[in-house]
């Protein structure tokens, strides 16, 4: 059932909803059954979906609808009879809570520097991989796409199966498919997608260079990094924020979570529950932000 997680790849974290604390553990068999077995009817347990450095052989979606489950499902299949008819098998999972999770088949890829390639950002690559395939699956919108799931990117978690949802007290479970260990080959869907991807990352590479070049820097102040994160990452991710003096607290972006573990400062961002951190440089590689001739800012 777990063909898609490799133990030293994915990481497990366990978030109790009465608590702030949060464990992250690399993945193995005992840790795996320890975390189901145990787990209290307050926890919520998350999987890396996509493994560090290594070869992606599932594209996982989250498909979320506050106000009708149904539009959640009815999306998840048309999206799924799309990549199947194309050669990618898909296993879609009930979340039993909102919606439905769905694991798209691809020929392994790495995201990252093969060596015979060089991408400045294999994040924003993968993101427009995504994106070519949801635009070729349908004319209408995904709308129960949840959107910060997606933005996450390679970085993002989903909902363990087999685990059960703290607000419905049922287990998360495979309603069509099963993970396979079968190597898919390349499909013309894929090599498409990745064609795609690679123009459009490179596009955006020459516009970015461009811009940098007529960005001046005055009396030795960088234009971009005036720029506020204690105010533009909560403007791009959205979300509740809490002042204390030169730094805000709020849920962090990156993962699944409940309570505010992103530390901001004017210039950098850590959390202290999943570790992710940076500078305003890191959201321009995440491909998250663009910037201006003066240093300001669009995302």
């Amino acid at each position: 059932m777990y063909e898609f997680m490799t133990w030293n790849e994915h990481f497990i974290t366990v978030n109790d909803r009465d608590g702030y604390s949060n464990r992250r553990k690399i993945w193995n068999e005992n840790v795996l059954k320890k975390a189901l077995n145990n787990q209290k009817s307050s926890e919520d347990i998350y999987v890396t979906k996509y493994p560090t450095g290594k070869l992606v052989k599932y594209i996982i979606l989250d498909f979320d609808s506050k106000e009708d489950k149904s539009i959640s499902l009815k999306e998840s299949e048309r999206l799924m009879n799309y990549m199947e008819n194309h050669g990618h098998p898909c296993v879609l999972v009930d979340s039993t809570n909102k919606g439905y999770h769905l694991y798209i088949k691809i020929s392994p890829f790495l995201f990252e520097d093969e060596g015979n390639r060089t991408m400045p950002n294999w994040e924003l690559f993968f993101d427009e991989f995504v994106r070519y395939m949801l635009r070729k699956s349908s004319k209408l919108p995904y709308t129960s796409l949840d959107a910060t799931n997606t933005s996450a990117g390679l970085r993002g978690n989903i909902r363990l199966i087999n685990s059960i949802h703290p607000s419905t007290g049922k287990r998360v479970s495979i309603i069509h498919g099963e993970f396979s260990d079968d190597l898919l080959p390349p499909t013309e869907l894929q090599d498409d997608a990745q064609q795609v991807a690679f123009e459009f990352c490179n596009i955006c590479e020459e516009q970015t260079q461009r811009k940098m070049a007529k960005t001046k820097v005055v009396n030795g102040i960088d234009p971009i990094e005036e720029n506020d994160l204690r105010e533009l990452i909560p403007d791009i991710f959205g979300g509740d924020v809490k002042h204390y003096g030169h730094y805000s607290m709020m849920c962090c972006p990156f993962h699944n979570e409940k309570h505010p573990s992103l530390m901001l400062t004017k210039r950098t961002f850590k959390c202290r529950s999943c570790g992710e951190q940076g500078n305003i440089w890191t959201l321009k590689k995440k491909g998250l932000v663009e910037f201006g001739v003066n240093g300001e800012v669009t995302y």
